[in-house]
């Protein structure tokens, strides 16, 4: 279980974002994080990432400290620290660094393969990527990370109806398995189980 216990956060002393923050969500099923541009959503899922520390409170994964190596985390921003390499270069140096060398034979890698975009990027410098084939290329380099956690931040941007599917597809693959949470202002067909609401940095688990 992911507890998230008196989480205080803010950007400045006088607005503060989140404060006293608790809430329990469960180790598996899809979970869709709702909220108004401005909200906290982007904020969260970087907290729950440990990509930003919390003023306050804690976050634990099964009764111990939440650790990087247990969130998985696709972030809305379509870039790489790499832009020269191709698709597939990016993602075999990003299954090495993450000491995954069979990320081939998973699932995941099957499904996204039927994409015919996908399969354009693989060969594509990053720098000349569309928008949705950076997105799927960088959905892929961050699953080569095998993580209990898993975190979508606006996972289908740029992508068209057909693509839009296959991701769903991926999403699905792990809703027994994996906790995932995403979030999208865009129209989705996923079936997530549940839905976290964001009013102005205070969430509500409905």
């Amino acid at each position: 279980m992911l507890k998230i216990k008196n989480v205080s956060f803010s950007y400045s002393e006088e607005k503060p974002l989140f404060r006293d923050l608790t809430l329990s969500l469960t180790t598996n099923g899809l979970i869709h994080l709702e909220g108004e541009n401005g909200s906290g959503k982007t904020t969260f899922l970087k907290i729950l990432a440990n990509l930003i520390i919390p003023k306050e409170g804690s976050l634990t994964w099964n009764d111990r400290s939440l650790s990087n190596s247990e969130v998985t985390y696709l972030s809305s921003i379509n870039e790489s620290s790499y832009p020269f390499l191709k698709g597939l270069e990016t993602i075999e140096l990003f299954s090495r660094l993450n000491f995954n060398n069979n990320y081939k034979k998973t699932p995941w890698w099957s499904t996204l393969k039927k994409s015919t975009l996908f399969c354009e990027a693989l060969e594509k410098r990053y720098s000349d990527c569309s928008t949705g084939m950076r997105q799927l290329i960088n959905f892929a380099r961050a699953l080569t990370k095998e993580s209990e956690i898993i975190i979508l931040d606006e996972p289908f941007l740029g992508l068209d109806k057909d693509n839009q599917k296959i991701f769903e597809e991926v999403i699905n693959l792990y809703k027994e398995d994996k906790l995932t949470i995403f979030t999208s202002h865009r129209s989705h067909n996923v079936n997530y189980d549940s839905s976290l609401k964001v009013f102005k940095g205070n969430i509500s688990h409905v």
